[in-house]
């Protein structure tokens, strides 16, 4: 899906959690992108991130990414945590109904890529539902981590395994 330019400035921040890093990408109004990071956006990543934007970001925060940042701090205090930093994802229709599907999944719940398929009535299409999953671009938010295998193995998880693990485990999932 092709994206026109924003009209809005794209800000990025960064800022350090229990997990590590994590990028954030807003304009005054709405966030768009947050995910862990390893290190800061460099090279081919940025331009790929700029690319799907349509956007130079300048480095420097936000009401909407100091927002953010502080829901995070308080989801890692309280995995019951309810966001409500304005968030806007792009995506075609497939891929918004899935991110969708996945906010519904509560924390301390999982749910596998065949029940999302059964949700979506996409019964096979459940490679096309992990691609959507693989390219959430609101850690946590969309909570792409609670999504795992239909024979409970966790699969994978664009913030690392490890990390998946972790927030699992904080939610109260074994």
């Amino acid at each position: 899906m092709a994206l026109s330019k924003r009209k809005e400035q794209l800000y990025l921040n960064y800022f350090a959690t229990p997990l590590g890093k994590m990028a954030s990408l807003s304009d005054h109004h709405h966030l768009y992108f947050l995910k862990f990071i390893d290190n800061d956006f460099e090279g081919n990543e940025l331009i790929k991130v700029q690319s799907k934007y349509q956007n130079k970001f300048l480095k420097q925060p936000t009401k909407i990414s100091e927002l953010i940042e502080t829901e995070v701090h308080s989801y890692f205090l309280n995995s019951k945590f309810i966001f409500t930093t304005p968030t806007k994802f792009f995506g075609t229709s497939f891929q918004e109904q899935i991110w969708k599907e996945l906010v519904s999944v509560n924390s301390g719940q999982t749910t596998t890529y065949q029940k999302l398929a059964l949700k979506v009535n996409r019964l096979k299409s459940q490679r096309a539902i992990g691609n959507c999953v693989g390219q959430n671009c609101l850690a946590i938010i969309i909570p792409c981590h609670r999504v795992i295998l239909s024979n409970g193995q966790l699969g994978g998880y664009n913030g690392g395994i490890v990390r998946k693990q972790w927030l699992l485990k904080h939610e109260q999932i074994k």
